[in-house]
């Protein structure tokens, strides 16, 4: 699946960025990012349809979240890094390990992730 998702809830410790960025992060940190899988669009109505009733579920499972366990710092300077964040994706019902590369940027008191990852639907179970 492609597209934007709207309703991106991000918790966030308050000095997350800069040890985020500067240090490899604690597992006992309690940061989270939650989708509501309802928001989720392709850009086809059809398509969108199929995939909330039939693979997501939407309705049932509402929320997407994933739970970082560490961060892996690739490059970093004092606004902006590039890491990989590595944690557990828990999606229709069931938790599955996840590595996602990401760049974070701070501007003020804003945190800004960009990030692009592939589901493997029918390897955790889901309808393609």
């Amino acid at each position: 699946m492609a597209g934007q998702h709207d309703g991106v809830e991000l918790e966030v410790v308050p000095d997350f960025l800069d040890r985020f960025i500067l240090e490899n992060w604690s597992q006992q940190r309690q940061s989270r990012i939650a989708i509501d899988a309802r928001s989720a669009e392709t850009g086809n109505g059809l398509r969108d349809r199929k995939m909330h009733q039939e693979v997501l579920e939407s309705e049932r499972y509402a929320e997407i979240v994933f739970v970082p366990e560490r961060v892996e710092v690739v490059r970093h300077s004092a606004d902006r890094g590039d890491v990989v964040l590595a944690g557990r994706l828990q999606m229709h019902g069931s938790e599955h390990a996840l590595r996602i590369p990401a760049r974070i940027e701070r501007e003020g008191e804003e945190i800004r992730i960009a990030a692009s990852f592939r589901i493997p639907y029918v390897a955790w179970g889901l309808r393609d």
